[in-house]
């Protein structure tokens, strides 16, 4: 996780914590005393905390990538194709629309450069801002052909989620995500034994407060943290013991 992350992190929760004790103050570890990540001064406590992000991890083949949805991934996968196109003399860009997740991601990028190099070559038989429909690896992409010249990438995307990626799912996900990352901090701060804090960044934009909730709900005898805070995307901190949601920090 960056500087900025963490920053971005320490900041939330410490606005958070002053709600209550105005004289709170999250302070960095000495270097080389890692873990924990910092200490929070609050109510007369300093207390040990451990900063992490909780982000899906997908299959590219046999590689493991992790810090990406895979939202993400295929939002990277577009860029990655059009970085190789030569955009100059055309006169249109393309809006590529995915509908994820894709589980066979290289078989599914080998035929997409493909598709979209025999679009271009045939261009002239696509109208300008028609949708088209095509069938890549066994998967739904909509190509559009729109006038202009790229200001950014040639390839414009935009993901959608499959029908199946329903909130069994989504929940069952975000159990799994959670549940390992917990397992992994618990155990990084076992020789910690007095009264510890994680805060967790959400990066699963699928995931929203009431999974995680429930998520946490269930793990709640699985670790010894007396306080976990979830920081999501725009930046809202909640507990996950916490009866009546604080927005203030949003």
């Amino acid at each position: 996780m960056s500087r900025f992350d963490e920053e971005f992190i320490r900041q939330r929760i410490e606005s958070y914590l002053q709600l209550v004790d105005p004289t709170t103050a999250i302070l960095p570890v000495e270097p080389g005393r890692d873990p924990p990540d910092c200490y929070v001064v609050s109510n007369g406590k300093k207390v040990p905390m451990e900063i992490t992000r909780a982000e899906v991890e997908f299959m590219d083949g046999e590689k493991r990538h992790c810090n990406l949805s895979f939202i993400n991934s295929l939002l990277e996968l577009i860029a990655e194709i059009s970085a190789k196109i030569d955009a100059r003399g055309y006169d249109y860009f393309l809006d590529i629309h995915l509908v994820g997740p894709i589980l066979d991601v290289r078989r599914f990028k080998k035929d997409l450069e493909k598709r979209i190099g025999a679009f271009m070559a045939n261009s002239s038989l696509y109208a300008y801002d028609d949708l088209h429909f095509f069938e890549v690896a066994g998967e739904k992409v909509v190509i559009s052909k729109i006038c202009g010249t790229a200001k950014a990438q040639f390839l414009r995307g935009s993901i959608g989620e499959k029908d199946y990626v329903a909130s069994s799912l989504i929940q069952d996900q975000t159990d799994t995500m959670y549940a390992n990352l917990i397992k992994r901090k618990e155990r990084i701060m076992a020789a910690i034994q007095s009264e510890k804090w994680l805060a967790i960044y959400n990066g699963y934009p699928l995931a929203e407060e009431h999974n995680i909730r429930a998520t946490l709900a269930k793990l709640q005898k699985s670790h010894s943290f007396t306080r976990i805070f979830i920081v999501n995307m725009e930046g809202h901190v909640f507990e996950a013991d916490e009866q009546s949601p604080n927005s203030a920090c949003s």
